[in-house]
């Protein structure tokens, strides 16, 4: 009877913990897509026909938002949904990504799990339009299983529906022209078929591989190129410097014997650095660019933390508060110790 609940109680457990942060003491690693490639030539970016309701109960699944309610930097975190051991490690490496661009400034973040096409190019846009401020930085981070097909690349968002690079290029091309720098870091296999059609001014496109080869996560942990990068650039270091530890980590740790090769292009010219081969110091030429002031790397060097504007009417408000927190305190010692 003992075991029976023993047993019940552990299955209750993973049912209601599975987004927690679950460490594994192996150092096991799985592709961040499955064995066979996913037939892109086949999938439509329209509902399959006969999900419709499916999709449906999707666009109903709510976005959740962090935001202070002032106008600012912007974070937009996406993950592919998925049932089993990767999509918690996807999850678990959101929500890390959402802990370190707060650290970094970001006051305003989206955190899409359950995307869709229409949620991207509506309530993403939207929350975008609504809380960017002038001069201010807009970051995504997302991840999903990737795929590509010559220059075409592809991420499956949901059971019916891939985003394609050109169609997610067309959402970050739409964004008011008045941020200070875009940053997109993105996580899947071959996600660096992105690459040429996300480039442009003020933009650093990071992904985790090149177009050929795959990403890897920890089951149940993180995605290491994600982590390595997101912790750094959370602790304070600019994206040149946190590229950098996040790519020395993979060929360190011998994924590039598999393939893995992060890339960066942060140029406008829609051609990444990065060479699986070793480790590489930023910034980089890109075999297109003779002028070292326009390699590779000089804008992700530039990308400080957001300064918060000083603001006198929140420093008195805060000031009143702690006051009075503290004269709470001193009356609660005074009845305590002196009216016994």
């Amino acid at each position: 009877m003992k075991n029976k609940i023993l047993g019940i109680s552990i299955i209750c457990f993973l049912i209601f913990n599975a987004g927690m942060v679950i460490n594994t003491s192996g150092n096991e690693q799985i592709q961040i897509k499955e064995t066979e490639k996913i037939p892109l030539n086949d999938i439509n970016l329209e509902p399959i026909e006969g999900n419709e309701e499916e999709l449906s109960q999707i666009e109903k699944e709510p976005l959740t938002t962090l935001s202070d309610g002032k106008k600012g930097s912007c974070a937009i975190v996406i993950k592919q949904f998925l049932p089993h051991s990767l999509g918690i490690c996807m999850k678990n490496t959101c929500n890390f990504a959402i802990e370190k661009l707060q650290k970094r400034g970001y006051n305003n973040i989206l955190y899409i799990d359950t995307p869709t096409l229409k949620k991207l190019s509506e309530d993403m846009i939207g929350f975008i339009n609504d809380n960017l401020g002038e001069q201010q930085r807009i970051f995504f981070y997302l991840t999903a299983h990737g795929s590509s097909i010559g220059s075409q690349g592809s991420v499956q968002i949901n059971p019916f529906q891939m985003l394609r690079d050109d169609v997610f290029a067309s959402y970050i091309n739409s964004l008011p022209s008045y941020y200070s720098i875009c940053t997109v870091v993105m996580e899947s296999c071959e996600v660096g078929s992105f690459i040429d059609d996300l480039s442009g001014p003020k933009r650093i496109i990071i992904t985790a591989t090149d177009s050929d080869s795959s990403s890897y996560g920890t089951p149940l942990g993180l995605s290491p190129f994600s982590e390595k990068i997101l912790n750094s650039y959370g602790a304070g270091d600019n994206l040149k410097v946190a590229w950098e530890n996040a790519d020395a980590y993979i060929y360190e740790n011998q994924y590039h014997l598999y393939g893995q090769n992060p890339q960066l292009d942060d140029n406008g010219n829609g051609y990444s650095v990065g060479n699986y081969a070793e480790v590489d110091v930023l910034p980089m030429d890109d075999g297109y660019t003779s002028n070292p002031n326009n390699w590779d790397g000089n804008l992700a060097a530039k990308d400080t933390k957001t300064k918060q504007k000083f603001n006198i009417i929140d420093l008195r408000k805060t000031l009143l508060n702690k006051i009075f927190d503290n004269f709470l305190d001193l009356r609660e010692l005074i009845k305590k110790y002196i009216f016994r």
